[in-house]
């Protein structure tokens, strides 16, 4: 098991008490977020600013780990980690990898958060077991089946944007490569569907 920092220590009891989550639970969860200390600002879960990409800070870790209770319990985005409180560990990991806490579910499978649990509790959890399950896409209104665009989050807009300029790399160069004699103005001009003029 591994030494945890009595005041980091000291602040997940506080909000072990606050939340009923598992003390080595939210233990696990923070330093995932932040590593093996109290992080500057008191901001044990890397909470934003509503609207914003900035982290919120915190006059006191007191401060910070009320806010972080509140944040769990009063954003809908949670409820399902909120509704394993009292329950097993394992469920509780397995609701906070399913949740949007960490856009990418804590190494995809949970098998960072789980990991870091297993150190700070000495418990053998297998590392990722808690591949979050796949739902359909939905639209803001609830509507099954059509994809919100805005939930997809960065990572994966980023993802599809360069997948489609290497679609249209390969083109070209599959194009350039078949027909050596055609120049770049040709090779705009077959894509265009026209001419294209060049001065």
């Amino acid at each position: 098991m591994a030494t945890i920092p009595f005041e980091l220590s000291n602040y997940a009891t506080q909000a072990s008490s606050l939340t009923g989550l598992n003390k080595s639970v939210i233990l696990a969860q923070w330093i995932s977020e932040n590593g093996w200390k109290v992080p500057t600002g008191y901001n044990f879960g890397n909470i934003m600013k509503p609207g914003t990409h900035t982290l919120e800070t915190y006059s006191s870790g007191s401060a910070g780990v009320q806010a972080y209770a509140n944040f769990l319990k009063n954003n809908s985005n949670y409820n399902g980690v909120m509704a394993t409180a009292g329950s097993t560990p394992e469920s509780q990991l397995k609701a906070i990898v399913a949740s949007p806490w960490d856009a990418g579910h804590y190494g995809g499978d949970g098998s960072l958060l789980t990991n870091v649990y297993n150190s700070v509790t000495g418990a053998s959890i297998v590392p990722g077991s808690f591949a979050p399950t796949t739902t359909s896409a939905t639209t803001g209104s609830g509507t099954p089946g059509a994809l919100n665009f805005l939930s997809m989050g960065t990572d994966k807009i980023i993802s599809g944007f360069w997948l489609v300029v290497g679609v249209v790399v390969v083109f070209f160069g599959v194009y350039l490569l078949t027909n050596p004699m055609a120049g770049i103005t040709d090779a705009l001009s077959k894509l265009g569907g026209g001419k294209v003029d060049v001065d």
